[in-house]
């Protein structure tokens, strides 16, 4: 039986961050209740899949209390069969666990935690609105090694109002510190529609220029190689065996059923998606519903897998024949190699990925 990615998008948290796009809400503990049992049910309208990764995202996942997550595991195992040692993941923001939530989940099969660090300096935590310093990672960290968990990631940032080059150092060096396995280090987009984007939209002045930026990046690249963490996607770094499994099956394009409010799914070339306001969900209403065609799969295939640094296996040549003139102009430019097995980007490439996909597209 094929296995899926399994997503819960849990879409509560202490306080919305003034950079945050996602589908999550502040204040909102009188629909706690009503959201659980709707993602309930709807696990159980999807019975008999089986997964291979679950991972709970948000949000903050354990903005909810300690019982209903369990709740939410309960119904995962109740419905869905689990792969014995699947990576099941939950995220969670530094002040929002302690020993006990944390003994709690790991005793019921999370067996990855990804907590959101950010930035070291307290300056720049509190202009991204965030509710935590970073002895609360530190803090995170420490409780849950106590509590049994070995596979830690961190979420870290790029590009952030007031951030230098030596500011993302020290946040690095602060990061390796706590022997991670894994890291995900982000740049930050002013998305339309947030705070940030009325506050920096219009002033990019405001923000590291674009050789500051690629300063942080470089250094990104040495410090977690030095650290034994090396890339395997363009934001993303790991111990060998660590890489995120169920990222893994985005980018390479497997099947992902997506539970909740703002939730997506892939499943046999058919997309859909959830309503991205609670109000929504509730109701049972979708965004999206839509059938992939062959084109637009292949588009997927390469656009998804050129993310990874080891690219993708040629697999069915014929399949990428329609880019095999634009394939050529890439590689002349410095941006794309192969070989007789696999198609990969180049390290200017994935620092140009953009730039490579508009011209995959045009």
């Amino acid at each position: 039986m094929t296995k899926i990615g399994l997503y819960l998008h849990i879409p509560f948290c202490v306080k919305k961050c003034g950079y945050c796009d996602f589908s999550s809400y502040a204040g909102r503990e009188d629909q706690w209740r009503p959201v659980v049992e709707a993602m309930k049910a709807e696990m159980a309208r999807a019975e008999g899949l089986a997964a291979g990764t679950v991972y709970f995202g948000g949000g903050t996942p354990t903005a909810l209390p300690a019982e209903m997550l369990l709740e939410l595991l309960g119904a995962v195992h109740r419905h869905f069969a689990v792969a014995d040692g699947a990576e099941v993941t939950v995220e969670a923001n530094p002040g929002t666990v302690d020993g006990r939530k944390l003994d709690v989940l790991r005793g019921r099969g999370v067996n990855r935690l990804s907590l959101g660090g950010q930035a070291a300096q307290r300056g720049i935590l509190e202009a991204l609105g965030r509710v935590h310093r970073w002895e609360d990672v530190q803090a995170a960290v420490k409780a849950a090694r106590a509590a049994g968990f070995d596979n830690i990631n961190l979420d870290l940032m790029v590009g952030l109002p007031g951030q230098r080059p030596v500011d993302f150092r020290e946040t690095l060096d602060a990061a390796l510190s706590l022997s991670p396995r894994h890291l995900s280090i982000y740049s930050l987009i002013v998305e339309p529609g947030t705070p940030f984007y009325a506050r920096y939209g219009g002033h990019p002045e405001l923000l590291p220029d674009e050789e500051e930026l690629a300063e942080m990046c470089d250094d990104a690249l040495w410090m977690t190689e030095d650290a034994g963490l090396p890339r395997y996607e363009i934001s993303n770094y790991a111990k060998p065996g660590y890489e995120s499994q169920h990222n893994l099956g985005y980018w390479l394009r497997r099947d992902y059923v997506g539970i909740g409010c703002a939730a997506h799914s892939l499943l046999r070339d058919f997309r859909w998606g959830n309503a991205d306001t609670i109000e929504g969900y509730l109701k049972g209403e979708r965004d999206e519903e839509a059938a992939v065609s062959d084109a637009e799969a292949r588009f997927e295939r390469l656009m998804l897998g050129l993310r990874l640094v080891e690219g993708i296996s040629w697999g069915e040549r014929a399949l990428y024949e329609p880019y095999t003139e634009k394939f050529k102009k890439l590689r002349e430019r410095g941006l794309m190699e192969w070989d007789d097995e696999r198609v990969w980007l180049t390290k200017r490439g994935l620092d140009l990925q953009n730039r490579v996909m508009v011209e995959l597209m045009g």
